[in-house]
């Protein structure tokens, strides 16, 4: 599975990287901007994306959103932010996110809830890719 995992604080980024599968190839990018030119030039299954990147506006999380749909509309993607408001979880199911996670949401481990997201996001995209079976 190719995953680009989009983090602008490193320690995030570290701990979001444990939590995907060990055989992925992954790509990281600290910013929307660099995510977006990568994008533009590479096909990837999987974007993990913080909605509030560099700028601290859920619109570069959308961005990104929005390069990684450009690209391949069958690519699946994993919101994530610290910072979640209706209006963010809106705009991203809206984008077409294959889900939307809140890092501070009390009752789970969100490590665990995103191994789960993303295994359910492969399954989902590997049936997109062969519908027959």
């Amino acid at each position: 599975m190719n995953i680009l995992l989009v983090e602008d604080t490193l320690e995030l980024l570290a701990e979001l990287r444990s939590a995907l599968p060990p055989l992925s190839t992954i790509r990281e990018s600290s910013s929307a901007a660099e995510a977006i030119l990568y994008l533009a030039e590479n096909a990837v299954d999987l974007v993990i994306t913080d909605m509030t990147l560099e700028t601290g506006d859920y619109k570069d999380g959308l961005s990104v959103i929005e390069a990684a749909r450009a690209r391949d509309p069958d690519t699946q993607v994993i919101a994530v932010t610290s910072f979640a408001t209706r209006e963010i979880s809106i705009a991203a199911i809206r984008h077409k996110c294959f889900d939307f996670l809140d890092r501070n949401y009390s009752g789970i481990d969100f490590l665990e809830m995103l191994r789960w997201k993303v295994r359910l996001a492969s399954q989902y995209r590997e049936a997109l890719r062969h519908p027959e079976n």
